[in-house]
């Protein structure tokens, strides 16, 4: 009997899809404000326009079958959270770098990222989450594309 030595397709880890992944939407509820500049506490967001996409594989089978997506507009961050992002929020550098702040924050857990979300939510007056998968991988791949199905 042969033995089997495929190994599986890596999926992406939920700590590196949390970085880029906040998606906000207004909830016209506005946070209390002190004298913390809560602004600067919002991550840069970009807007990623309606429309289909072919998701799936037909090879792996985790993603079988290949389906059309179709997708409303929504907004996700520009860019990775950043260590010096997360200590702003959280109070905490569970990454334990100091040399590089601006470097995306990783080593924490799904309930820790739950937790920032929160945070990030009482403290701006919006309303943050993680992406759907459809979602980030829609924007991964560029947005509104023609593709066949």
């Amino acid at each position: 009997m042969k033995k089997n030595t495929e190994t599986p397709p890596k999926k992406p880890r939920l700590k590196y899809i949390f970085i880029a992944v906040l998606i906000v939407a207004a909830t016209g509820i506005w946070a209390w404000r002190t004298s913390v500049n809560f602004d600067a506490l919002e991550p840069e967001m970009v807007a990623v326009q309606s429309g289909k996409f072919a998701m799936g594989s037909n090879t792996n089978k985790g993603e079988k079958p290949i389906h059309e997506v179709t997708l409303g507009s929504f907004k996700i961050a520009k860019y990775e959270t950043s260590v010096a992002e997360w200590q702003k929020v959280m109070g905490s550098n569970p990454d334990g770098r100091t040399d590089r702040m601006d470097c995306p924050i990783a080593g924490v857990s799904c309930d820790e990222i739950q937790t920032f979300i929160q945070k990030l939510n009482a403290l701006t007056g919006k309303h943050y989450r993680l992406p759907t998968e459809a979602e980030w991988e829609y924007a991964a791949r560029g947005g509104p594309q023609e593709q066949t199905f």
